[in-house]
């Protein structure tokens, strides 16, 4: 008899997760398809049993970095019905989520043995880096002269309006300051700023040799958001950007849908790192290269002659992702504030 029952017990400990999870089928969708670090995010889980009885003991966990995370659970499905479950999930680190895969876990009733099934995932998310504020964008050489939405304060003709001069052949008529021009008998016309475009290259050293430490505040991640406010901050300044990453070279341009496509290059790039490119990439006067003290110095030296290089400590001491952010922003405008 005793017999008996260890061996019902098993076979139900064994066969009941089983049949539960066969009869199991569920949807993950995720209610926003980008946010950033701290923010967030709705999910969506529907699950139907298409069984004639209840099932309990149900788990919805997801496979990441380090290993399976339970997202939630559910006590008890009733027979031949379909449950909708709102959930809240706040990433406390970049990348796209869910990484691989999630499943629907059953144990019940003994946890002898625990059944898998995978969900359909309809719409994943996107987490992008953190930013925070950087400075104006430097007077950068090699500017080109066009229509665009920078002004200097120096003679063109577009802007506000800098001084007024006498007339000099070729200028058009519609500059000609009128008021002016009948006080002094003479004609006048007006001195506007120029429109300049300003272009700028952000290269951020993937390498996984020149980062160290673990968690959401190693210095990769700590790179790829000051890379990301860089590239945002210049943007939003009617700035062109461009990227360097790894093996990505983006070239310069603006505007939100631009915005929008670095800040996807640097949430998806490995956490591990990636690396460099294998054509050698050029630096020029308008590049800016976010790398950390572990680069060595004889590669971080040839660079500074041309573009600039901010350099990050991989020791940095701060309390929480706020010190570090304080801490890399105040290296940041250090490294600017020479240009």
């Amino acid at each position: 008899m005793l017999s008996l029952a260890l061996g019902a017990v098993l076979a139900i400990g064994t066969l009941w997760p089983r049949l539960s999870v066969a009869g199991v089928r569920g949807t993950l969708e995720f209610g926003r398809t980008r946010i950033r670090e701290g923010e967030s995010a709705g999910i969506e889980l529907t699950l139907r049993n298409r069984l004639p009885w209840s099932l309990s003991g149900l788990t919805v966990r997801a496979e990441e970095e380090a290993g399976w995370v339970d997202w939630a659970t559910v006590r008890v499905l009733p027979g031949w019905s379909t449950r909708r479950v709102q959930l809240e999930f706040v990433p406390d680190r970049r990348g796209e989520y869910p990484a691989s895969r999630v499943q629907i876990e059953c144990g019940f009733p003994f946890g002898i043995y625990r059944a898998y099934r995978d969900l359909q995932v309809v719409r994943r998310l996107l987490v992008w880096p953190r930013t925070w504020p950087v400075r104006e964008m430097p007077p950068v050489p090699g500017m080109m002269e066009e229509n665009g939405p920078c002004f200097l304060n120096k003679p063109g003709f577009h802007g506000d309006i800098l001084a007024v001069r006498p007339y000099r052949r070729g200028d058009p008529l519609r500059r000609v300051h009128w008021p002016q021009t009948a006080r002094h008998d003479r004609l006048i016309v007006c001195e506007r700023q120029a429109s300049w475009h300003p272009e700028i290259t952000v290269w951020l050293d993937t390498t996984p040799d020149h980062h160290a430490g673990g968690g959401g505040h190693n210095t990769l991640e700590r790179a790829i958001r000051a890379a990301a406010s860089l590239c945002e901050s210049w943007i939003d300044g009617g700035a062109s950007v461009g990227l360097i990453a790894g093996d990505q070279a983006i070239e310069p341009d603006g505007g939100r849908a631009h915005k929008e496509y670095l800040l996807d290059v640097l949430a998806l790039i490995p956490r591990q790192g990636a690396p460099v490119a294998r054509r050698p990439v050029r630096i020029g006067r308008n590049t800016v290269l976010v790398t950390t003290d572990l680069r060595p110095q004889e590669e971080r030296s040839p660079l500074a002659g041309s573009g600039r290089v901010i350099v990050l400590r991989h020791q940095a001491r701060a309390g929480g992702s706020g010190g570090y952010d304080q801490a890399d922003a105040a290296r940041v405008r250090e490294a600017l504030h020479a240009w």
